[in-house]
């Protein structure tokens, strides 16, 4: 082992000899204490945590943003939002359904057409009395 004349150590977040340290990446290595809603980001000698998009909070604890209560959600004003984990879906209130397409949106940017008249009304929704709908009736073409 090389000597430098005193005892040399590599600082916190660094592995090494002390003579040579190289950045200990937490992010990789699984160390950090991120939430599992979070993206860990390395830096020297440390990481930083962030909640991903649809939570808020430190990084260290995310909880989910409720775009429908806090008006944050981009549906029109023919549309119910409903929250999900992280994101938001739109559809349309009970008094709209009846035309050849739905749109829905999942807050996340993709947009895709639900055939109407393969809306299932036998099964009332949780949220406001909505029908909800088979996912094999989705249409895999998005608008």
């Amino acid at each position: 082992m090389p000597s430098c004349g005193f005892l040399c150590t590599c600082k916190a977040g660094f592995t090494g000899d002390g003579l040579s340290c190289a950045d200990d990446n937490e992010c990789v290595l699984g160390i950090d204490a991120c939430h599992i809603d979070a993206t860990c980001t390395n830096t020297a000698g440390s990481f930083s945590c962030s909640c991903n998009s649809g939570y808020g909070g430190s990084g260290y604890s995310c909880a989910d943003i409720d775009e429908c209560a806090t008006g944050s959600h981009n549906c029109g004003p023919n549309e119910t939002c409903i929250n999900t984990d992280g994101a938001f879906i739109c559809g349309l209130a009970d008094a709209a359904v009846g035309g050849d397409t739905v749109e829905s949106d999942t807050g996340s940017g993709a947009t895709g057409d639900v055939d109407a008249g393969s809306l299932d009304s036998s099964e009332p929704d949780a949220v406001d009395g909505a029908e909800t709908t088979d996912a094999g009736a989705l249409d895999a073409a998005a608008s």
